[in-house]
This record gives structure tokens, sequence and C-alpha cells, in this order.
């Protein structure tokens, strides 16, 4: 599905993109439906050169379920 990224997410992910560059970066969209309305950045727990790898531990992908959940959002995709 196509997705529509809303500008405060943008802004986040893109921030993040930044911080860690040139590190692989990765985060979770949360929305509603195709509507992306929140970034989350997440750590990137990759144990090796993190230059073109990313890994999200699943409990941080639970974490962001649940707070998806108490947002009334959902979890649209992850970004990388």
């Amino acid at each position: 599905r196509e997705l529509r990224v809303g500008a405060a997410a943008w802004r986040v992910m893109v921030e993040h993109a930044e911080r860690d560059y040139p590190r692989e970066c990765c985060g979770a969209f949360l929305g509603r439906g195709d509507e992306v309305t929140s970034a989350i950045p997440l750590e990137n727990a990759y144990a090796g050169s993190q230059a073109d790898r990313y890994e999200i531990r699943p409990e941080d992908l639970i974490r962001v379920e649940r707070t998806a959940r108490e947002m009334g959002l959902e979890m649209a995709g992850i970004y990388h």
C-alpha cells in the first residue's frame, strides 16, 4: 500500500537519519489507514557493520505496537 507521510513524522525520520549517518537508521511509522502521523526512532541492533544493514529487536517492535495502541494508532511500517 502507498503511505502518505505527514510533515512531523517526516521531520523525525530525516533528523534521525542525519543524526545516525553514516550508519543505517531504523524506526517505525505510526498512523491510521494510509496516513502516517508519527515516527518512532529505534536503535539499530545489528551487531556487524551498520553501514548498510539494520536489525530491530523484537521487544522494540512489541513496545512500538503497545505505544501505537495507546495512541489509538497502528504500526504502519518500518523506515530505514
